[in-house]
């Protein structure tokens, strides 16, 4: 937390270390927050996050601060929330920080998974269907299968395997059984 000339109020551990790992600087009661923050686009831009809460602003978060750790890019969520005496004027602005890096990453790597395997799915040569186990819905179809049926991706995914299949409805649901069990 700091007050209105941005200086420390209170921090904790956590707060102490972030700023030693990304800003090489050892902080100190009533000290200037900005001062520690060397890199020039990034101390003006908590300035401006500052003076916007610190005008009477609304409580906000901040997603996906991105800041030069130690040669790679970390990710902040930072909540501001103004700090109010008892007649309601702001004094200062609470901020608390997350470091959200593992989670963007994990969630770029899911995403470019993802991609991959679309479009594996969609490019394949060879007819998929993706059937709901429980309703024998088809979810999903790639363009080889709507080829090969006959039927747009729309006009297949509205139907169920057995529109398609020529077993019988108890082989069929044995078949889909042993497939969704892994036995095939």
């Amino acid at each position: 937390s700091v007050d209105r000339n941005y200086r420390y109020i209170a921090y904790n551990h956590a707060h102490v270390l972030m700023m030693l790992d990304v800003y090489k600087a050892h902080i100190q009661p009533a000290t200037n927050l900005l001062e520690y923050i060397a890199i020039p686009e990034y101390r003006e831009m908590a300035k401006q996050k500052l003076d916007q809460i610190l005008a009477g602003g609304e409580p906000f978060v901040d997603n996906d601060y991105a800041i030069d750790k130690a040669g790679t890019e970390a990710f902040y969520k930072i909540n501001y929330t103004p700090i109010k005496d008892k007649n309601g004027a702001v004094t200062g602005v609470s901020v608390f920080a997350e470091d959200v890096s593992l989670l963007k990453k994990s969630n770029a790597a899911r995403q470019e998974t993802e991609e991959l395997y679309g479009n594996l799915f969609r490019d394949i040569s060879s007819v998929v269907l993706i059937i709901d186990v429980e309703t024998k819905s088809i979810v999903d179809a790639n363009q080889a299968a709507c080829a090969f049926y006959g039927y747009t991706h729309s006009e297949l995914t509205a139907l169920k395997i057995s529109d398609l299949a020529v077993l019988s409805a108890e082989e069929l649901h044995n078949r889909i059984q042993k497939v969704a069990s892994g036995e095939a």
